[in-house]
Parts: C-alpha cells; structure tokens; sequence
C-alpha cells in the first residue's frame, strides 16, 4: 500500500511538473530528438523494470528485508525508498538497475528545469513480519 502511495506520488509530481514546462513535443526546452512525452515514459519504463525485478518481499528474518532510494528530487535526495527482499534480488544488479533510472531522472530535471516540493522521505524501518518484509513507518520512541 505504503509503495503505491510514494509511486503514485512520483507520477503525479512528474506528470504536474510535465505541464507546467509544456505537454508539447516542441517544448523549447528540449534538446535535439528529446521530448518530455517520449523522456518520461522511458523514465516509467525503467522504473516498472526495476518493480518488477524487485518482486516479492519474500523474509525469513530481517536480515532479508533492504531499502534504496528511487528517483531524483530536484531539491535533493530520493523520491522514495522501495523495500525489497535479498531473498529473490541480486542486490547488485537492482543498484545498477535503480542508478541507471535514477542518473536518467536527474538529467531529466535538468533538461526540463524540473521542480517540485522538497518532501523528504522517511526511511524505512524494516521488518519481516508473516514471511514479508514490511516497512514499519517511524521507529518507536
């Protein structure tokens, strides 16, 4: 629940930020071949790659349960953190997969003049609860 809030989040930042800079393929701002339509769904596209790699959040213990920050805030810092389980994910490639997206993200922002609020992320507080890995929201006090 918590991971579609933050992506939906995401897409609606972009997709607002999109028509502020213009919905047209002829956007001033573009370079070359680019345009924000054909930009932003290979944005989408590698960030679907990377939900579906990072698939279930299969746990036998903490120790499974990993988070990393998605995406590039034009104020700085992640858009969000996605939890994944070590279980079924190479680490590594997923690294390399969310740099990729993320280098992508940042020179977007860039060659749009992208901005958007400057919302922090909380950190995960993970756990493994039922087989599952569960980001538990603010740790206890």
């Amino acid at each position: 629940m918590q991971k579609m809030s933050f992506r939906m989040i995401f897409l609606s930042t972009i997709l607002a930020l999109s028509c502020i800079s213009g919905c047209t393929d002829d956007n001033p701002l573009s370079n070359d071949n680019h345009s924000l339509t054909a930009d932003r769904e290979h944005l989408e596209s590698l960030e679907q790659a990377i939900w579906d790699y990072s698939g279930e959040l299969l746990c036998s213990n903490v120790g499974d349960c990993r988070y990393i920050g998605m995406g590039v805030n034009p104020c700085g810092g992640p858009n969000y953190y996605l939890v994944y389980s070590t279980s079924n994910v190479d680490s590594l490639m997923l690294a390399d997969m969310v740099s990729e997206h993320n280098q992508y993200n940042d020179e977007l922002n860039e060659r749009y003049g992208l901005s958007g609020p400057c919302v922090v992320p909380n950190i995960p507080n993970l756990d493994c609860q039922d087989g599952q890995c569960v980001d538990l929201g603010y740790p206890p006090k």
